[in-house]
């Protein structure tokens, strides 16, 4: 192997000599510097790696909390419209249960009886409550459209109660007694 050095000019020999410490110098850079970036780099892009997994879970859970919230937001927009637009309001449900029962019988074409209101607190804490009895005959159809028309009513007014009291087969026309309820929030 001498002899290949003795076979190089000095010229040579010098450029063979930088080579040799450039490769050694790369072979040391390589050894203590860039294997340990390597490894560096390798752990941080673990790191990442967990990192984005943990922030994938806990943005799954974020998504579920906000849909969750949005949806108890819309459940307490509900029971608002529920308390504003179903409900009677409990300082003035004599007067509007009264109104109410009138403007059905005006608007089915029976003459307003007489009407038994008997006003509750009830035993729930937070409902309370009126009830309209009364009387009312005529044909099948007639009552039937009374009844429909407390059904599509859009306060909670709903028919409790139907007694038959007297059913006349010749002329087809029924006597009822019926109990109406309506209903109200109590302020706690």
């Amino acid at each position: 192997m001498n002899e290949i050095f003795d076979q190089l000019r000095k010229k040579e020999r010098r450029v063979l000599v930088v080579l040799c410490l450039l490769l050694s110098l790369a072979l040391l850079f390589y050894i203590f510097i860039a294997r340990g970036m390597k490894e560096s780099y390798i752990q941080a892009q673990d790191r990442l790696t967990a990192q984005a997994r943990n922030f994938q879970t806990v943005d799954a859970v974020r998504q579920e909390n906000k849909a969750e919230w949005r949806r108890w937001s819309l459940a307490l927009k509900d029971m608002d419209g529920f308390r504003t637009e179903y409900f009677y309001a409990g300082e003035t449900i004599s007067q509007d249960i009264r109104r109410d029962i009138v403007e059905i019988f005006q608007e089915t074409g029976i003459p307003v009886p007489d009407i038994r209101y008997v006003y509750s607190e009830g035993t729930d804490r937070q409902m309370g409550g009126a009830t309209a009895t009364f009387q009312i005959s005529g044909p099948y159809a007639l009552i039937k459209r009374f009844i429909y028309a407390v059904e599509l009513f859009p306060k909670f007014l709903i028919v409790e109660k139907i007694d038959f009291v007297d059913v006349q087969r010749q002329s087809g026309a029924l006597k009822l007694k019926v109990t109406l309820a309506g209903y109200y929030e109590k302020d706690n």
